[in-house]
């Protein structure tokens, strides 16, 4: 983020441009039931893939059961806005998703 001035990485989190404007910003994982993660982790692997898109967290490569973890996190994260939209005064909200 350094190569781009003035860029806020968001996720779960928000901030309020001086417009008054606020942007919540979540990084929402994909959620893979419980009677599939075996077969996905089996296919990462298959793919050469140490851990989910090669990607580490703490030190030990992402798993399917991690990206479960952060997929619950966020949906509380991205539940809790419209009241916290509501207490700042925000009128509205208007989501994005991006795959």
């Amino acid at each position: 983020m350094d190569s781009v001035p003035d860029a806020v990485f968001l996720d779960d989190d928000a901030i309020v441009l001086p417009s008054g404007l606020r942007v919540i910003g979540s990084t929402l994982w994909s959620h893979v039931p419980d009677d599939e993660i075996d077969n996905y982790s089996q296919q990462l692997a298959a793919a050469g893939l140490t851990g989910v898109d090669n990607i580490r967290l703490d030190g030990h490569p992402l798993t399917v059961r991690d990206t479960n973890e952060l997929h619950g996190q966020a949906r509380s994260f991205l539940a809790r806005q419209p009241a916290a939209a509501r207490s700042s005064g925000c009128a509205g909200t208007r989501t994005r998703h991006t795959r």
